[in-house]
């Protein structure tokens, strides 16, 4: 019996999502549950089991289509079954506008949507070995079955002499000719770029930079990590920073507000954002309730955010709701001060740089102390100058007075 597959919806928000990857070409066979494609939301990347076991009849909606929740992707049944004569709810390649209620038909029997003017056929195994060898497949001429792209063919052109790129024979009448590598934007890239324009366009965004004395910040993580059990993971400062914002945060609730049409919102849940940069782009796991969570536990959440966020598997819940966010480029050692933008819908965000010793003056003495560059961006639609300046303020005194922050409830 011929089954119907088709996108699910894998959170409250889900719309739609972009076919990145499938796993299974028509022909193959599947088990139930095994994972036969891959896509991409807005936010986050999901394997796609198959909902019964079977042949791929039919793939529907290839890489790189947009489809919405509920629009068919593919047919599965037994070998040589007929595919229902019905329209799918498809979308072309990157249709964006597509959305349930304004579904993009495409005939089941129609030529498969293709990049360009045709779709590349190219074999798992392939494109594996395309992927390895840095060869661009598009270029590869396919001798499989169909004109499908082989491991010989891959194979084939990686040893064959280098041949003229396009770019440099049409601009061979330049002086100065020109090549590019072209990569293709991904759903999460897009995402990216359209909050962080949205972002830009709607908050009127001013930042304050100071740089903080952490000198006791540092000695109290030292502290802390003495003495650890075996295989017991050390603190790190974005965890003590995560617990220092949360008090702070405590002690100035409108630094945890949002804007909403005429009223401004006040979270009585302090959900600290902590940006993490993948391949992939820029995500923003969030630790919540972290003003009633002691530091160890804030360590163990991160940490754990952070694995789930390099094997691709967090949840949308792990990724919503935050009030505020960390971002922290201190770890690269060339940033002191930056100016990040809100992770909207919060009204601020605390950007972190580079923690090390510095000659500073402190009792008319120069000694040599721990210094961080903080960079405080803040929605000036919500808070003012002078608040921001106060909440800085509690800031480093919270960082020169940490126990504060870590011990007192």
């Amino acid at each position: 019996m011929v089954s119907e597959m088709v996108m699910p919806k894998l959170g409250l928000s889900m719309t739609k999502a972009t076919i990145t990857e499938w796993f299974k070409n028509e022909g193959d066979s599947v088990a139930k549950n095994d994972d036969t494609l891959e896509i991409e939301t807005e936010k986050l990347t999901y394997p796609v089991p198959a909902p019964t076991s079977g042949v791929v009849l039919k793939i529907v909606a290839p890489a790189g289509t947009t489809v919405p929740v509920g629009g068919t992707i593919a047919y599965i049944g037994d070998p040589g079954e007929q595919i229902p004569v019905t329209t799918a709810a498809a979308a072309s390649p990157q249709a964006d506008e597509a959305t349930p209620d304004t579904p993009a038909p495409v005939a089941v029997d129609a030529p498969t949507p293709q990049v360009g003017a045709e779709r590349i056929k190219i074999a798992p195994a392939a494109k594996v070995l395309a992927q390895k060898l840095g060869v661009d497949w598009s270029l590869v001429t396919g001798t499989g079955p169909g004109g499908r792209i082989t491991k010989e063919d891959i194979e084939a052109y990686h040893q064959a002499p280098a041949a003229p790129s396009a770019q440099a024979l049409s601009a061979s009448d330049q002086t100065a000719p020109q090549s590019f590598d072209v990569v293709n934007v991904s759903a999460t890239r897009r995402t990216i770029a359209e909050k962080m324009t949205e972002s830009w366009h709607v908050a009127p965004m001013v930042s304050s930079h100071v740089k903080a004395d952490i000198e006791n910040l540092v000695t109290l993580r030292q502290s802390l990590n003495t003495g650890l059990r075996e295989g017991q993971a050390k603190l790190t400062l974005t965890d003590l920073l995560v617990k220092v914002m949360a008090k702070a945060i405590t002690l100035m609730p409108m630094i945890n507000a949002t804007l909403s049409g005429d009223t401004i919102k006040i979270g009585k849940n302090v959900n600290i954002g902590v940006a993490m940069a993948l391949d992939s782009g820029l995500i923003v796991p969030v630790v919540r309730d972290a003003n009633k969570k002691d530091v160890f536990t804030i360590s163990r959440e991160i940490r754990a955010l952070n694995e789930k966020a390099k094997s691709n598997s967090l949840a949308e819940e792990d990724i919503t709701g935050g009030t505020f966010t960390i971002t922290n480029l201190g770890s690269y050692g060339s940033v002191d001060f930056f100016t990040p933008i809100i992770n909207q819908p919060e009204s601020a965000i605390l950007g972190v740089g580079t923690a090390r010793k510095e000659a500073v003056v402190v009792d008319d003495m120069v000694t040599v102390r721990w210094q961080m560059g903080l960079s405080l961006t803040y929605d000036h639609r919500v808070i003012d100058g002078a608040p921001a300046a106060e909440f800085m303020a509690i800031i480093l005194d919270l960082l020169q007075n940490p126990a504060r922050a870590v011990f007192e409830s």
